[in-house]
C-alpha cells in the first residue's frame, strides 16, 4: 500500500497505536524496535520490511473484542 509523502509520518503513528492496543504481547523494546522500523520506512528505507514482518510474527496483533 502506497502512502503519499507527506501523510506517511502520521499513517506511522496510527499503525503503531493499532500494533500497541491489539497485540497479545508486546515488550516496551519490541515498541520501540516497531517504531523505528516505520520510521525508517517513512524516510524511505526498505530494510526494515523485515524486522516488522518478524516481529508481527511473534506478538500477533489481533482485533480487540468489540464493546457494546
Amino acid at each position: 500500500m502506497e502512502v503519499e509523502p507527506g501523510r506517511a509520518p502520521a499513517a506511522a503513528i496510527r499503525w503503531h497505536g493499532r500494533l500497541e492496543l491489539e497485540a497479545t504481547a508486546l515488550t516496551l523494546t519490541e515498541s520501540q524496535v516497531a517504531l523505528a522500523a516505520r520510521a525508517d520506512l517513512c524516510a524511505g528505507g526498505r530494510d526494515a520490511l523485515q524486522t516488522l514482518e518478524q516481529l508481527l510474527r511473534r506478538v500477533r496483533p489481533t482485533l480487540p473484542p468489540r464493546v457494546r
